[in-house]
């Protein structure tokens, strides 16, 4: 029955409120409309809303044609819309938990209060250092007014929230305050602390889960400028940072129920970010910054849902892309973020988007001069202890590990470390293996360490050869660095790769994985490595250079030579063994003959010959280079021997008649 004639009633009772000049007529108008509240919070949201919406209106607050300076007047010296907005933040306070689409317009007050500056900081102050899982401790303010909470009915008190309207009727006038010794400001903020606006945020907790993302979206929206008008750059900055920090604040209060929330957050997100009007700027900047507050907050704890963690990343992935230009404006606070995640809560961080995000964002972030030393010692320290290195973070650690060696002018003794700690994880996958080897099939991930978890795009680290595809990761990203420009790194680089072929043995080196290792790492790396040689020697004045890349195409070779005997049996048993020996003799021919132009012949030719009599002689030895009735491998080798190092002829090849 109420709900047929609630809309007309709050349709009447506001006409006379607009009209009315009587302040006992004000105060009655006001009680009746608490009232409608009082019965509207039961399942009749929309009269809630249309409420707010009324009250909005008489606060002239949201006037779209009138100045600042008149909305200020207006506010200061008449008692109407001082009342509408002690009853718009009243009804929020007190019926929050049947607010739907009225949070826009309890926002839009609230942002032109901010913007007004009738709101004192202290209302909206949050301590962001707390760890407290209750949520939020708001600084109390001077009013002393705290939260009424009835715990028997679960809900606000309502009673008292009409008494709280009388005293603007000991306020008849400016005179009035005058006499009274109060100026206009502490007037504004008696009433600002009547609105308890603090207590709307940092009791939403208690707000249902609708309440809470209506709320939230209005918060949102109004940050990437819905329905919003700013006058000056520097007051659409301070909007919407201040619209960030009331989502962080109600994040904090919300955390453990986060999973419910951000997944329609990060859509709302979406939807910002595909308004017409819609600027990244500030709304990028300000985003990051309150969406790794958020993201430090919830992995400072364990927790067993997944799904808030990857909907914060996800979030914060949106915001970088929007505007790429934040990874440099905001790079110390995002590189302090992702290093306190990555030292303090490592364990707490579950899903592969969590690792690839806060790998990825150390790494770009940490290439500036003045976070790198923060960036690249967060990395060591995390692949020192290897404690929680897994399969599931393994490949972006090494993508991390190469952007910091990429630097280039990265300190030479950082690098040359994070090569080495590459290397000595060739351990881990070992024991990845050995783990799965042991185990069979039923192999979980999270057996590898305890902070990983099982979901669809991990699926293909349970298969046999995952431990040699990492492997595989791990060698591209030592070819490609091979081609620094330092000659130091270069060089170190290639003994870091022979070194974890070295511990690599007990990986699954089938025929097949022997072939594909060499063809992506080992003979890439000496093609580019004779290209780059090659390139220099055709350049002037750049003899030094060539021949100091002449020097690491020296190890390369010989790093070929040593791998290929390494794991010459496996290789041996391929079916394109005789096509991949024929590339080996290639790469010979190819380093022997190099056409370095002015400079001269290449100081390979006095390396070739020895390497090439090292695995022919181990080959002999091996009996897989001899002579067979039904096999050509032999005669194919002798004649390529004298196309590139005849002088070996007689030696290995010393009763031949062909």
């Amino acid at each position: 029955m109420f709900a047929c004639i609630a809309g007309p009633s709050v349709a009447a009772i506001s006409s006379f409120f607009e009209h009315a000049d009587d302040d006992e007529m004000l105060h009655e108008c006001i009680g009746g409309l608490i009232s409608v509240a009082r019965v509207a919070q039961y399942d009749l949201e929309d009269i809630l809303d249309e409420l707010l919406a009324s009250f909005s209106k008489f606060t002239t607050l949201l006037n779209p044609y009138a100045s600042a300076e008149e909305t200020l007047f207006a506010f200061s010296n008449d008692l109407k819309p001082r009342m509408a907005t002690l009853a718009v933040f009243t009804i929020a306070n007190n019926f929050g938990y049947s607010i739907r689409g009225g949070w826009r317009n309890v926002v839009d007050c609230l942002l032109k209060l901010k913007r007004l500056k009738l709101l004192p900081q202290s209302v909206i102050e949050f301590d962001e250092t707390s760890t407290s899982s209750d949520g939020l401790r708001h600084k109390r303010n001077e009013s002393g007014i705290s939260p009424s909470y009835d715990p028997k009915f679960g809900c606000r008190r309502s009673s008292g929230m009409v008494s709280r309207f009388s005293h603007f009727l000991t306020l008849e006038s400016m005179e009035d305050s005058i006499s009274l010794g109060m100026s206009e400001f502490e007037q504004n903020l008696k009433i600002i602390k009547q609105c308890r606006i603090g207590s709307i945020f940092n009791n939403s907790c208690n707000l249902p889960d609708d309440a809470m993302l209506n709320l939230g979206r209005s918060l949102i929206f109004a940050a990437g400028g819905k329905g919003q008008k700013f006058s000056t750059p520097i007051e659409e900055e301070e909007t919407v940072g201040f619209c960030w920090d009331l989502i962080v604040a109600i994040s904090f209060v919300n955390i453990n129920r986060l999973h419910n929330l951000w997944p329609s957050f990060h859509e709302n997100l979406l939807g910002v970010a595909q308004l017409p009007l819609f600027s990244p700027i500030p709304f990028a900047e300000k985003a990051i910054v309150g969406l790794f507050k958020i993201c430090v907050r919830l992995l400072s704890s364990p927790r067993a849902e997944r799904l808030p963690e990857e909907s914060i990343f996800k979030s914060i992935n949106l915001m970088w892309k929007l505007d790429k230009e934040i990874l440099d404006t905001c790079c110390e606070f995002i590189i302090k973020s992702v290093s306190k995640i990555l030292t303090e809560y490592p364990a707490n961080l579950q899903t592969i988007l969590g690792w690839k995000s806060s790998l990825h964002l150390l790494s770009v972030t940490g290439r500036h001069p003045e976070t790198y030393e923060l960036g690249v010692n967060t990395f060591i320290t995390l692949m020192s202890d290897a404690t929680y290195v897994s399969r599931i973070n393994y490949a972006y650690c090494v993508d991390c590990a190469f952007g910091f060696v990429a630097l280039k002018n990265s300190p030479l003794e950082k690098n040359l470390k994070i090569l080495d700690i590459l290397s000595d994880s060739v351990n881990l996958l070992t024991q990845w293996c050995k783990d799965y080897s042991d185990s069979g099939s039923n192999f979980s991930i999270a057996s590898s360490t305890s902070n990983s978890s099982m979901d669809d795009s991990s699926k293909g680290f349970t298969t046999p050869n995952f431990a040699m595809n990492l492997f595989i990761k791990l060698g591209e990203a030592f070819r490609k660095t091979s081609l620094a420009r330092r000659e130091e790194i270069r060089n170190h680089t290639i003994l870091s790769l022979q070194k974890s072929f070295s511990l690599a043995e007990e990986l699954d080196f089938s025929p097949l994985n022997c072939i594909n290792c060499f063809n992506l790492v080992i003979f890439a790396m000496v093609d580019d490595l004779h290209e780059k040689m090659v390139e220099y020697s055709r350049r002037d004045n750049a003899e030094k250079e060539m021949r100091s890349m002449e020097g690491t195409l020296k190890l390369a070779m010989e790093l070929l030579t040593s791998v290929y005997l390494q794991f010459l049996k496996p290789i041996t048993m391929s079916p394109g063994f005789r096509t991949f020996w024929l590339g080996v003799l290639r790469r010979m021919d190819t380093c022997m003959k190099a056409d370095l132009g002015d400079y001269g012949e290449t100081k390979l030719q006095e390396v070739v010959p020895d390497l090439l009599r090292k695995i022919i002689t181990k080959m002999k030895e091996e009996e897989i280079l001899v002579p067979k009735e039904d096999d050509d491998l032999w005669d194919i080798t002798y004649i390529q021997i004298q196309w590139i190092a005849p002088s070996l002829k007689e030696e290995l090849f010393p009763d031949l008649e062909i």
